[in-house]
């Protein structure tokens, strides 16, 4: 049974009851139970949001009256945290945005917009403000557990007996544990939240660290329930005696803490983090610490640039702490192991030869003609009557030939500049898809997102604003993200991709059949499409092992209910395993190279 959507309690606040009506109407035919109350009284304001409560304030802008701005201005503690959304009748201007911040106002919408865009935004400005007072009750209900914690604490202090026996009131209770768990990893995200800006910018880097006691398993089997749980216990006073009470400290797992630290970079997060390794014993006298093997583990996520959900960027640092775990098993000194864990976190370790030049031409070229867009077609094996295309972007040179990607897309991560490309891209596109559209051409476009794109929020009502602006239905459009940083952005990209199928656009997995459980890729992704990576299109019709593990792809596709499309086709030989192997559509350079212009036939 699927959950039930919360009750969207709305303020109208409007002379046209009819336009309020019809608002309420569209949200209610998306499935959101919607309540809401209408009025063009100024003075009920105060005792209204004093009263009752409301997710959503709106304000339609022809109801202009000074005494509803300075209530709404004033409505202080009783509404403050409400989002207020103004709905203005044209294209917002100045004067409307002085208005807007004059009255605390959250968003500011032309009342033109489509529905389904303002529906979108207010669902989740309702979704934010729930969150927002849920991580204040989890906040209240942490301070209760750490002054019991701290209680705790001080009983262990006390005691006189052996570091292995319990407390006379062991915090051994599961549920009591993951509990207190949760409530620290909340208090974490809400801390990351803070330090981000309205795009998810990182205005001053900072590092997000995950402690975890070696070998969780084995010190329950060994030491018993009670005697291991007591143990995990004392990593996080022995932990806050270390870094001092500067730094966000919380429990985040029931043998794991999280740590935020502020002002960091690699050299500095690394020590920190050899200092935990090398001075945290829980299990040896003080006397023999200084020689005692490490038995915690410390995996740690810098964050800069763009910043992914929280749940991602505790994910990455719990997950670098369980590589470097492993390393450690079988390489004692753990070497190489604190690696990046995405594409873009991997290009932005370090500038290469020749990127500021680059970097130069790259900015120079937004907004003019030195970036173009070309395209390859996917070709369906199984009949499909739709002309697809992929885009591509190439950069103009000195000489007047074109850069493929792989040229420059590595600088623009590192320098910053992907996501101007990309919101460049976007619209292009969609303005092409546009005039194809209108010539009569069944077109579909996919479209790739770089890592720092899709982390951005307002990557999506870019791409509302593109198909508004052109007339253009999301189902012409399919989005693609690489496979290799799905794992680590899962949060961000649930949200998007939540978005995306709101607006009815299509989701692809690129450059699939990477990972050793593809399938774990595909439960955790609502895809439409798979796109292979290239290496299996390259000298296919000779090579049995690829053709076997192809075709377990493509299989495990269909189980998915996913098209799958091959990708570096070179050869027609390889056009009959792709059939035989149940593949859906084909693409390469044998087909077709990529063409900066599209000659179709009507």
């Amino acid at each position: 049974m699927a959950p039930q959507t919360p009750l969207l309690t709305l303020l109208l606040l409007t002379k046209d009851r009819s336009a309020a009506e019809r608002l309420v109407a569209g949200l209610r035919a998306t499935g959101t139970e919607t309540r809401a109350l209408v009025t063009d009284r100024t003075d009920r304001i105060s005792s209204l949001l004093s009263r009752r409560a409301f997710d959503i304030v709106l304000l339609w802008d022809h109801f202009a009256d000074a005494a509803l701005d300075q209530a709404l201005h004033a409505r202080g503690a009783s509404g403050g945290d409400v989002p207020l959304i103004v709905l203005v009748e044209h294209e917002p201007t100045g004067e409307d945005l002085q208005r807007a911040l004059a009255v605390g106002a959250t968003d500011l919408v032309p009342a033109a917009a489509p529905e389904r865009l303002l529906i979108w935004r207010l669902r989740r400005a309702a979704s934010e403000l729930r969150h927002r007072r849920h991580a204040i009750t989890l906040a209240s209900r942490l301070q209760q557990c750490e002054q019991r914690q701290r209680e705790l604490i001080e009983q262990l202090q006390d005691q006189t007996t052996p570091a292995l026996a319990p407390p006379e009131e062991p915090f051994s209770d599961p549920d009591e544990i993951m509990q207190v768990a949760e409530m620290g990893r909340a208090r974490l995200f809400a801390e990351i939240d803070a330090r981000l800006g309205p795009d998810r910018s990182v205005p001053s880097a900072f590092g997000v660290f995950f402690i975890q006691l070696r070998r969780h398993a084995e010190l329950l089997r060994d030491l018993g329930l009670t005697h291991a749980v007591a143990l995990f216990d004392r990593l996080g006073p022995e932990l806050r005696s270390l870094i001092g009470t500067r730094h966000l400290l919380v429990r985040a797992s029931e043998d794991g803490y999280a740590m935020l630290y502020d002002g960091l970079n690699e050299k500095a997060a690394e020590k920190i983090a050899e200092r935990i390794r090398s001075q945290v014993h829980l299990l040896q006298p003080a006397a023999s610490r200084d020689t005692a093997e490490p038995n915690c583990e410390v995996g740690y996520y810098l964050v800069k640039g763009r910043a992914a959900d929280g749940e991602d960027i505790l994910n990455a640092a719990h997950r670098l702490c369980l590589y470097r775990a492993v390393a450690t098993s079988s390489a004692p000194d753990g070497a190489g192991m604190q690696t990046p864990t995405s594409l873009a976190a991997r290009a932005k370790q370090g500038s290469v030869d020749g990127d500021s030049a680059l970097a130069e031409k790259i900015a120079a070229a937004i907004g003019t003609e030195q970036f173009k867009l070309v395209y390859q077609p996917i070709i369906s094996l199984m009949g499909d009557n739709r002309e697809n295309y992929s885009v591509f972007v190439r950069l103009l040179d000195e000489q007047g030939e074109l850069l493929e990607a792989k040229d420059f897309i590595g600088a623009a991560i590192r320098r910053g500049l992907i996501e101007k490309i990309d919101t460049w891209a976007v619209r292009e596109a969609i303005r092409v898809l546009a005039e194809q559209r209108q010539a009569g051409h069944k077109l579909r476009f996919f479209i790739n997102l770089a890592e720092d794109t899709f982390r951005n929020p307002n990557i999506i009502v870019h791409i509302c604003d593109c198909l508004r602006e052109f007339d253009i239905r999301g189902n012409w459009l399919a989005f693609q993200f690489q496979e290799e940083l799905i794992l680590d952005n899962l949060a961000s990209l649930a949200t998007l991709i939540n978005a995306l199928k709101q607006i009815k656009c299509q989701v692809a997995i690129n450059r699939f059949g990477r990972h050793e459980r593809p399938e774990m890729i595909l439960q955790a992704l609502p895809a439409d499409f798979v796109v292979f990576t290239p290496d299996y299109g390259r000298e296919l019709a000779g090579d049995p092992a690829k053709q076997q593990r192809l075709t377990a792809l493509a299989q495990l596709a269909r189980e998915f209910n996913l098209k799958s499309i091959a990708t570096g086709v070179e050869d027609a030989e390889a056009l009959t395993v792709l059939w035989t192997a149940g593949v859906d559509y084909v693409q390469g350079n044998f087909l077709q190279r990529p063409v900066p212009t599209l000659e179709l036939q009507a």
